[in-house]
């Protein structure tokens, strides 16, 4: 299934040589693409991303050679393989090529079974070499990101933590954290069942995923609590940020999953570097020791952390 699919595109000048080769290649069910035009070459590639490209040497205004060396050097063409199909046929031909970044060389005139061979094989690893990447890309993701809330793990958001000091500390910035943990959340699992209790953890997620700025880091600190790192973000912005987070959670209309009627809130605590601490460590237990403040005055609410206990901020 994954051959019939498979996009090739063919760049000749010769319409007779692209209609040889179109019907070489249409018996092993390719979605065939062409073009007789040097120049519009590599923007039909940057368009269509074929999975391969039958690419002749000897072509008018710019070579071959010119357009695989294009396409090499760039890093949304660089891995889809050329097969240069040419006349020129000299050993130093054939050794430009490979130096250039060709996957394979046939020479004119061919015998079409050739063709359908190289071209197969080519297809073939192209699409073996994708498989992978994509797989990479899940595990590079699995190794950053929550399961179940698809948000920063905290390993993640402990080293963003880190490098978000360094920055605040080289160009003297500040930023902030925001520790939040969803209110009674053992009575949810305990009164519904942990089926429910997981259906609010992604609800959770979802809304700070959608709140927040795209610069903001969001995770899932532990069990129930989420660690946020706002960058570039004082007292009073933060303030704001959790107000409004307490807000959507507390009137939001809950997912149908959810049982009617059903409604949850959360407690915030906030922590600014560098005036509340200036470690990493330091930094969570401020932002911790205002959450565990909150939970104290009632809960559905946030608190900030001060030095000076007695000008702990209210909501």
């Amino acid at each position: 299934m994954q051959k019939q699919t498979a996009k090739i595109l063919v760049v000749d000048d010769s319409p007779l040589q692209i209609e040889h080769l179109k019907k070489c290649l249409h018996r092993s069910g390719f979605e065939i693409f062409t073009t007789t035009k040097s120049d519009e070459a590599v923007e039909l590639v940057e368009n269509l991303l074929p999975d391969l490209v039958l690419l002749d040497i000897m072509m008018p205004k710019k070579d071959g050679y010119c357009i695989c060396e294009v396409l090499k050097s760039s890093a949304a063409t660089k891995d889809i393989p050329v097969i240069f199909i040419t006349s020129k046929n000299e050993r130093q031909d054939k050794i430009k090529g490979f130096c250039i970044g060709a996957f394979d060389y046939i020479t004119k005139p061919f015998y079409t079974e050739e063709v359908e061979a190289r071209v197969k094989n080519a297809i073939n690893l192209k699409l073996s070499q994708d498989e992978l990447k994509k797989k990479n890309s899940i595990l590079e993701i699995l190794a950053i990101r929550d399961e179940l809330t698809v948000l920063y793990n905290r390993r993640y958001v402990l080293k963003r933590l880190d490098e978000e000091i360094e920055r605040a500390k080289r160009y003297n910035r500040v930023f902030s954290c925001i520790m939040i943990d969803i209110d009674y959340f053992k009575k949810i699992n305990d009164t519904y069942g942990h089926p429910i209790g997981d259906i609010v953890l992604r609800y959770m997620g979802e809304i700070l995923r959608k709140s927040l700025r795209t610069v903001d880091i969001a995770s899932r600190y532990g069990g129930e609590e989420f660690l946020l790192i706002l960058p570039e973000t004082d007292l009073a912005g933060t303030k704001s940020v959790a107000e409004k987070l307490r807000h959507i959670v507390c009137d939001a209309e809950p997912p149908e999953s959810l049982p009617k009627d059903f409604k949850f809130t959360i407690s915030l605590g906030i922590a600014i570097y560098p005036y509340d601490a200036e470690s990493r460590e330091k930094l969570i237990n401020a932002a911790d020791e205002s959450l565990y403040t909150a939970k104290g005055a009632g809960r559905n609410c946030w608190r900030a952390y001060q030095n000076d206990l007695k000008n702990l901020s209210e909501r």
